[in-house]
């Protein structure tokens, strides 16, 4: 009984309730002779006949009666749970889990999911800000169901597809003054920096002069915070290397300017959003997923 076929058991209750296998046929949208290939198929895997014919008639055997007193109020029920299951996988309700960096998924994300959850009132959200090593970890884990990072996924198990592009800027505040700089002199300007490991800094540093060149310079303030880095560049505290983002709306109304140095090419970096391989893809999921992906909020 373990591999009894469910569709056959299905074409079994049609051809038992409808007066000809014609009739069963019409319903199932199936051929005449595929309903008497299910039937005889069921037989086999069951061992008994079904159905016996009577001239040109055919007709229901005792265990044909038996089997369908049992299977067709259950076979119901399953129809109708499973008709259930496939209407919540269309449904956008549930908890998602997106990991990210904080600036990027205010200035990012919730232009584009704050639309989504009025939408879908069903769905609720839960952010994890964190550095991309550890949001890596957690969507391995499982603790995240979406990670957002400032670099491709590390790990075969992952997936992921390049949501856009950052590119790192020099920024002074608008009343500074500088003479010509090179990088010696640049070296000695007081420097606003994200953290220890100063990725931003670094990365444009090295494109600014040359690939091999390291960024050490004069730090007078470590911030892991890049809103805390831009006040304090808008307030005249030091220089920084910021995303274009953050400071465009700075920069547009000058209460910053770029320093006067150009890289010797652009530096930018890819956004990703990242998911597990193989992950069952629940309508929630790929609501958010595809908002996040969205290019226009």
């Amino acid at each position: 009984m373990n591999n009894v076929n469910l569709e056959r058991l299905n074409t079994f209750v049609v051809a038992a309730l409808a007066p000809t296998f014609s009739e069963a046929a019409r319903r199932r949208s199936l051929s005449v002779s595929a309903i008497s290939q299910q039937v005889r198929a069921l037989e086999g895997e069951l061992g008994h006949p079904l159905f016996e014919r009577l001239g040109r008639r055919v007709r229901l055997t005792a265990e044909g009666r038996q089997l369908l007193d049992v299977v067709r109020t259950h076979l119901g029920a399953i129809d109708e749970a499973i008709s259930q299951l496939g209407e919540r996988k269309r449904v956008v309700a549930g908890r998602v889990t997106v990991g990210c960096p904080r600036t990027f998924g205010q200035h990012w994300l919730m232009p584009r999911l704050a639309p989504l959850l009025a939408r879908a009132p069903g769905l609720s959200l839960k952010f994890v800000f964190a550095v991309p090593s550890v949001l890596e970890s957690q969507l391995l884990g499982g603790e995240l169901d979406l990670a957002v990072l400032t670099r491709p996924p590390e790990a075969a198990a992952l997936e992921s597809e390049v949501l856009t592009y950052e590119a790192f800027v020099a920024v002074a505040a608008a009343k500074a003054r500088f003479g010509a700089l090179d990088e010696a002199s640049a070296r000695r300007l007081s420097w606003v920096v994200f953290a220890e490991d100063r990725p931003m800094h670094e990365a444009w540093w090295s494109a600014t002069f040359g690939a091999q060149r390291r960024g050490d310079v004069n730090v007078v303030v470590e911030a892991a915070s890049l809103e805390w880095m831009l006040e304090l560049v808008v307030r005249g505290v030091g220089v920084a290397v910021l995303p274009d983002y953050l400071v465009a709306p700075a920069l547009a109304r000058r209460a910053l300017k770029r320093l006067p140095l150009r890289p010797r090419r652009a530096e930018r970096s890819a956004i990703h959003v990242a998911w597990r391989r193989g992950v069952v893809p629940t309508a929630r999921l790929n609501a958010v997923r595809d908002a996040i992906a969205s290019p226009r909020p």
